[in-house]
């Protein structure tokens, strides 16, 4: 059996990521090619119950607390979903990895750098085959805003150019399988651009 192909879709907040897994997956779909697609947090009945925690804006999370949920989260993902649906030949769309805890809550720790030392180096996660990062101007992005957003969206705009400029430092660091969509582009041609991407690692199966 040919192992899997791991995708992963990162982005900044407000970048379309949701609409373009939307699509990826049916692009998918319509070629017939056996896949799953799953989200961070969550993807499981414990991943889930913390995505229920980290987003709830009633909360107040210490940052250090915050990290260790979203690895929790995460070790389950991939010990129950991920590595047997890879084992198995299938495509994993999976939208957020490691990627997002380093960009999102590095900051308030010791920074991205050291999540992803934590997570490649300590914890030797897999690391996926491809990286779509969805990138744009946060101040931008931040018109497509409907309704009061979640706890971390609700963090405002200087925070979220520190996520930005970390999300561009990860992709410049492992330019082998990143690949910067530009997400202020119209739908559809952000589209063109990943089905151009997914063709790539796919003819690589």
């Amino acid at each position: 059996m040919v192992r899997g192909k791991f995708i992963v879709f990162e982005g900044v907040d407000h970048s379309g990521k949701t609409s373009q897994l939307d699509r990826a997956e049916a692009y998918l779909k319509e070629k017939a090619i056996p896949m799953i697609r799953l989200r961070e947090p969550g993807g499981t009945t414990v991943g889930e119950r913390i995505r229920e925690i980290l987003l709830d804006k009633k909360l107040t999370i210490s940052p250090r607390a915050e990290l260790m949920l979203f690895f929790a989260s995460r070790f389950q993902l991939l010990e129950d979903v991920i590595t047997p649906a890879l084992n198995d030949g299938m495509v994993v769309l999976l939208d957020r990895y490691y990627y997002s805890t380093a960009a999102y809550q590095g900051p308030f720790i010791h920074g991205a750098e050291w999540v992803l030392n934590m997570a490649e180096e300590w914890l030797r996660l897999p690391e996926p085959d491809l990286v779509l990062y969805l990138d744009g101007r946060p101040e931008a992005l931040a018109s497509r805003t409907q309704g009061p957003g979640d706890r971390i969206e609700a963090k405002g705009l200087d925070y979220q150019r520190q996520v930005r400029e970390a999300y561009q430092v990860m992709a410049a660091h492992r330019a082998s399988i990143f690949r910067t969509i530009n997400a202020e582009y119209a739908m559809d041609q952000v589209e063109t651009v990943i089905r151009t991407f997914l063709d790539d690692i796919l003819r690589a199966r």
